[in-house]
């Protein structure tokens, strides 16, 4: 009897997390191949569309520039004991988008300054505000500036970091992470978690983390055509978590690697 009190009044752990298997997706994009994979113990309570897996580029060409395609959107739930929507501690979601480059911006997307300045501008548009001090003002925190992108290599590839929060909330909370598909389209990787119990903080922020991670690992895409290759801009900005904080997380992530492998 103890034990089951004690254990319905525990605060569960990052290392009694059991992830699930991840299952490949592939989506066209116009010729290109988008392949991720991702956990299917989606979150009982929330709808979710099928993943649009064609998708012709040319059909989109008179999409107004603040809009944007939607490929999918899915949540997963993290519990503090059996799936149950009661049980339920934190919740993350992501959604699949492609966004075109603004009109106003000369130069390709596979360049680092038209990527990111099409990103800093399509933020500021989806927010309607011009600078990040008004954003600030709605409630919502946006990178102030380019400089504040930081962009790294996954897989071969040249990806933007973006952050997005709230004013006040720190049980939510935005990741974004932005990739040519084109010179003129670029997709983007929403990933927002949510905590609903304070006491499982550091559970459920560490179980997102950890799957937004996974899920992000496996984002690979196939051209049919060359693209340039170039080292990527290493902005570190201070949003960012430490970076003890990140090799821990890596780590993690690494022995996950190993054991899927071994099975």
């Amino acid at each position: 009897m103890f034990q089951w009190i004690k254990k319905a009044f525990s605060t569960p752990r990052i290392e009694d997390y059991k992830p699930h298997k991840l299952m490949p997706r592939v989506v066209d994009i116009s010729g290109v191949k988008f392949h991720f994979s991702m956990p299917e113990n989606f979150s009982l309570d929330m709808p979710a569309d099928d993943l649009v897996e064609h998708v012709n580029l040319s059909q989109y060409e008179n999409m107004a520039e603040s809009g944007a395609i939607q490929l999918m959107k899915r949540w997963w739930d993290f519990y503090n004991g059996k799936p149950h929507p009661r049980n339920t501690v934190g919740t993350l979601m992501l959604s699949l988008d492609i966004l075109k480059k603004p009109s106003n911006i000369d130069g390709s997307l596979f360049s680092h300054e038209p990527m990111v300045n099409s990103i800093h501008q399509n933020t500021l548009r989806t927010h309607e505000v011009s600078t990040a001090e008004e954003a600030r003002q709605k409630g919502i925190e946006i990178p102030e500036s380019t400089s504040e992108m930081r962009e790294f290599k996954r897989n071969g590839f040249n990806w933007v970091n973006g952050f997005e929060g709230y004013v006040g909330n720190s049980m939510s909370g935005v990741n974004i992470f932005y990739t040519p598909v084109s010179e003129n389209w670029y997709l983007r990787a929403w990933f927002l978690f949510s905590i609903g119990d304070r006491k499982c903080y550091n559970f459920a922020y560490d179980c997102a983390r950890l799957e937004r991670l996974r899920i992000l690992d496996s984002f690979c895409l196939d051209f049919p055509f060359s693209i340039p290759e170039r080292e990527a801009v290493e902005n570190r900005p201070s949003y960012l978590p430490p970076k003890e904080q990140i090799e821990k997380t890596e780590k993690i992530l690494e022995s996950m690697r190993s054991l899927r492998k071994n099975n």
